[in-house]
């Protein structure tokens, strides 16, 4: 290694300038992880008051229209936008049936 570092030093005094490849990769900087409520009611936070709207696995999957307690909103599961969500909490509430049947 001292023997580049003395190369290095005599190649810029030489030329004025080298050019070095970087000896180690670029470590890219990992993206923040993002905050996730945990909570034992199923849910959401409504978009225009901010209400906590508590909403059922069945309600979801029946696409049950929810309204907000605090504005009154009505929010509507799109059944296309929706399909592949609908189908892994179908899965899901499938799985936690089965769990509490065995135990």
């Amino acid at each position: 290694m001292i023997f580049f570092e003395h190369l290095f030093k005599w190649f810029r005094r030489k030329f004025g300038f080298a050019k070095v490849a970087p000896t180690e990769a670029a470590v890219p900087v990992p993206e923040p992880t993002p905050v996730v409520e945990v909570s034992k009611q199923p849910g959401l936070s409504c978009p225009e008051c901010g209400t906590r709207i508590p909403i059922s696995f069945d309600n979801l999957l029946r696409q049950v229209p929810v309204v907000c307690q605090g504005c009154q909103l009505v929010l509507h599961v799109d059944p296309q936008q929706s399909k592949g969500a609908l189908s892994a909490l179908q899965k899901l509430q499938d799985g936690l049936a089965a769990a509490g049947k065995t135990g």
